[in-house]
């Protein structure tokens, strides 16, 4: 079942991880400007008199670590939101490393279809049901083939935009 809107501003607020401290609305609260109880309360999904004003998502997702929002947002639009890798540095932006970029991201795509083919295997022994388990699985996998690939592509883009390699 899809979350709503405010099931998912629910999760914005109160499901937010900051390394591996938790973080209180309190905190939150604190971020915006704002006292703690108006943020309960816009948050809640019960609640009709209190709005949970737009210009708080952005901030709340930077400060939370958590893009809950913006993974739903991208979902209604029909597509997906996947975070951006870091890219090499200049020292380590050589053939080398874009070598071992290339090779990871095989690497994943190897680990997908390995996993692919066991679903299979079980959707025959399970008249066609994937367990909630193997996706997601699946789905952690194709993240991570999207991650490395993204950044070897983001590594030989900036290579390619460095003065150094400019004619």
């Amino acid at each position: 079942m899809k979350m709503t809107k405010d099931e998912v501003l629910y999760r914005l607020v109160h499901g937010g991880l900051v390394g591996k401290k938790e973080l209180k609305v309190a905190d939150l609260a604190d971020h915006l400007g704002i006292e703690t109880s108006t943020l309960y309360n816009a948050a809640n999904p019960k609640n009709y008199n209190n709005k949970f004003q737009d210009e708080w998502i952005l901030p709340l997702s930077i400060f939370n670590q958590n893009d809950v929002y913006i993974q739903w947002m991208a979902e209604q639009c029909g597509g997906v939101f996947v975070k951006l890798p870091d890219v090499c540095t200049d020292k380590e932006c050589n053939a080398m490393e874009l070598g071992g970029m290339v090779l990871n991201t095989t690497k994943e795509v190897g680990e997908l279809a390995g996993h692919m083919m066991k679903i299979g295997e079980n959707l025959q022994k399970n008249e066609g049901i994937i367990s909630y388990e193997n996706l997601i699985i699946a789905i952690k996998e194709s993240d991570d083939v999207v991650n490395a690939a993204t950044k070897t592509n983001k590594s030989l883009k900036k290579l390619r935009d460095d003065k150094q390699y400019r004619r």
